[in-house]
């Protein structure tokens, strides 16, 4: 039987250049598996598999309070306002935490736990407290509670308090190396993912009298009606839109509160000993994120609330500085898993990291193994799971994150078991060695692309995805992911930080609000030392106070103007006359059908070197892809968004960043490692920064004992992995 040691604590600390988990300050590598609450003693065997492929460590769902049947609760509250522990048990079933924890420990007691819940009161809470749940714009009352709901945050921290409590007293307590819980869904609200923006709870009411005495009471949603026959976006008059903003402020401040809660309460119940507390929340790389339409197929695309903005997920700058909050999780991008595409996680990985905080990417990727085989990108052969699977291996050592394998269900029907076949489990077994080994290679970061996110930008909007859903989300998905150069996407409150890389291009997709203040950072942090920095259609719009080009031309350098007027907008490369254009190939043309406004756009100047024009719904005849040599830096404005891969790699390459391929790979590189993944089969050229050594990853061997090029043969789908000192 276990016995608690005295003390045994989990921290994150830096070590060969990256954060990494610490037990009793040794560094551990992070080689794990969530399986699913199963109703089944099939996921028993997916335990015993992930056991035999090398993996010690094991991400475990607090599990469900079998009496509420309720997926998003615990069986350690229910009737209401009951603190028990779990009751449940069952030889038919691999379900309570209790029954996980003994299950494991009899077949590895090298074991180590992360224990994972939602933040949600029981069913039978409820329903005895409807006053205190959301209430839609329509007047529904929703099945989440209120972020104004005082009563939940006073039961919630007693909740805290008695299951980790419960916990820490467990034999096998020293053994939990941390907890997360996932507030609302996943860190956003129901309301919002419906493409909500108020709560019209009585709670929410009363809060917003509080905080905004001057407006009376909420604003009344004009937005549905334009949602509902499909708007479009623009960028409103700031004076008209302050009682929204102080809306979202309100939420942002209660969304706040509830995660200090959570990290102040775990942190005060475990004292003295230390863990890891996170939350599957944050994602502010998915500015645009357009949930519930995708995920159910039923709602228009158009016109879609901020899903962030409306959750009060935004600032996130000041989430990051919780005291006590060292990991961030979430799963990886559902939009484009496809063979081809980067994995990229929904959290805004490099600013965590940058900030020596573990981020740990969920990898529940849907393969042939189950029956979800028309969804998320699944693989559909082994070829495509050894390219997938090697894939997130490369994304996490490129850029200094940590990556597990999770199933979702793992019911003992096809639907569940993603990793349930002996091809995947043999992969899996060469990943894990991989991942040990790892630990211990040196990781810094090579001068690449920089995008900066304003996750504040919201506000200076009409609060739908329309144009973020474009200049984020796909830029980064169809653009960065292929431009043959490494990328990191960071807040703009990283640019104050002192150990931000060297990139060389700089993207600002969404910095729509400008003063002197900022534009200063810009130029002392930024704009300077022969880089490339190209700013977003929307760049510079407001002051805060009025919409207008005067900032846009400040920050550009470029003579602007502003038509106030909503279109969509594509831009078509009309010469190629300069370094930037000159190599590319024929006619190019980006944009899409979107209609956003209004429409900034450079004046014909002799000062710019005009690339291209922009193409709109009215006869325009203004520079679409503008040039300006400002010196000791270049800038670039685009009238249109998402920027191809080919484009961004010329502005790259002449601001000075490597390029590693010329053929839209998926490339992923720190300064001692490359990752490859292609869908082409043929020959490869890779180029390296500088002649070195080079290894195969996934066998060991070296392939060089000096080059500056790799010659590939690839056989599509592939990810290759190579590191430039001995493994």
């Amino acid at each position: 039987m276990d016995t608690t040691p005295a003390s045994h604590n989990y921290t994150v600390q830096p070590y060969k250049g990256r954060p990494v988990l610490f037990e009793n300050d040794q560094p551990r590598p992070i080689v794990m598996y969530s399986p699913g609450d199963a109703f089944g003693n099939e996921a028993k065997g997916d335990v015993d598999r992930f056991l035999a492929a090398g993996v010690n460590d094991f991400y475990i769902w607090a599990g469900r309070d079998e009496k509420e049947k309720d997926i998003f609760t615990t069986p350690w509250w229910h009737d209401v306002d009951k603190l028990g522990e779990p009751e449940f048990r069952s030889a038919d079933r691999f379900f309570s935490l209790p029954e996980k924890v003994a299950y494991i420990l009899q077949r590895n007691q090298e074991a180590r736990f992360l224990v994972r819940f939602y933040d949600h009161p029981p069913k039978s809470w409820k329903a005895a407290h409807p006053e205190d749940l959301a209430v839609d714009e329509y007047g529904h009352a929703l099945d989440e509670v209120s972020l104004a709901s005082e009563r939940f945050a006073a039961d919630h921290r007693r909740f805290l308090q008695h299951l980790v409590g419960w916990i820490e007293r467990q034999p096998w307590a020293w053994r939990v190396m941390g907890y997360v819980t996932l507030h609302d869904y996943e860190g956003t609200t129901l309301n919002s993912l419906m493409g909500m923006i108020f709560d019209y709870s009585a709670p929410m009411q009363k809060a917003f009298r509080e905080f905004a005495p001057q407006h009376g009471a909420l604003p009344a949603n004009r937005f549905a009606k334009e949602r509902e026959r499909g708007g479009y976006m623009h960028w409103p008059d700031p004076k008209t839109t302050q009682a929204e903003r102080d809306y979202l402020a309100l939420v942002r401040s209660l969304f706040l509160g509830r995660c200090t809660l959570f990290v102040e309460t775990v942190q005060k119940t475990l004292s003295p000993r230390q863990v890891l507390i996170g939350m599957d929340a944050l994602k502010q790389g998915m500015q645009g994120w357009i949930c519930n339409p995708f995920f159910e197929g039923k709602a228009p695309r158009s016109h879609q609330a901020h899903t962030l903005a409306a959750s009060g997920s935004w600032g996130a700058d000041e989430f990051f500085r919780i005291p006590g909050f060292n990991i961030l999780n979430t799963p990886y991008d559902y939009i484009y898993r496809h063979m081809g595409a980067a994995y990229e996680p929904e959290g805004i990985v490099d600013s965590w990291v940058l900030r020596g905080k573990l981020f740990l990417g969920e990898n529940d990727y849907r393969t042939y193994a189950c029956a979800e085989n028309l969804s998320f990108g699944y693989a559909r052969n082994t070829a495509e799971v050894e390219a997938g699977l090697w894939r997130t291996v490369a994304e996490t050592t490129a850029r200094g994150s940590h990556a597990y394998w999770m199933d979702v269900t793992s019911f003992p029907t096809p639907k569940g078991g993603y990793f349930r076949d002996a091809a995947i489990m043999n992969t899996i077994k060469k990943i894990a060695l991989v991942m040990r080994q790892s630990l211990h290679w040196e990781h810094a970061d090579v001068p690449g692309i920089a995008m900066v996110v304003d996750d504040r930008s919201a506000l200076c909007e009409d609060f739908s995805s329309d144009y973020q859903n474009l200049a984020v989300m796909w830029q980064r998905l169809a653009g960065l992911a292929h431009c043959g150069a490494p990328y990191r996407i960071y807040l703009w409150e990283d640019l104050l930080a002192d150990n931000l890389p060297d990139h060389r291009l700089f993207i600002f997709p969404n910095l729509f609000l400008m003063n002197q203040e900022r534009l200063d950072a810009l130029r002392h942090r930024v704009c300077r030392n022969g880089r490339v920095v190209l700013w977003g259609p929307g760049t510079g719009i407001t002051d805060g106070t009025k919409l207008s080009a005067e900032w846009t031309g400040k920050v550009t350098g470029m003579p602007m103007t502003m038509l106030n007027e909503s279109f969509a907008r594509r831009v078509a490369l009309t010469r190629f006359d300069h370094p930037i254009t000159s190599r590319l190939r024929g006619s190019i043309s980006y944009g899409d059908s979107t209609p956003y406004g209004p429409i900034l756009l450079p004046e014909c100047d002799p000062s710019i070197s005009e690339q291209g024009i922009v193409l709109t719904a009215r006869g325009v005849n203004h520079p679409g892809f503008a040039i300006k040599d400002m010196g000791d830096w270049t800038s670039v404005f685009t009238a249109a968004v998402p920027v191809p891969a080919d484009l961004l790699r010329e502005m790259a390459r002449y601001g000075g960043a490597h390029v590693y391929s010329e053929e839209n790979d998926v490339i992923m590189a720190s300064k001692s490692f490359l990752g490859v993944h292609s869908v082409r089969s043929g020959r490869r050229t890779i180029q390296l920064p500088s002649a070195s050594p080079v290894w195969d990853v996934t066998d060991g061997k070296q392939i060089s004992e000096w080059a500056d090029h790799i010659e590939l043969n690839v056989t599509a789908p592939q990810t290759k992995l190579f590191l430039f000192r001995k493994p």
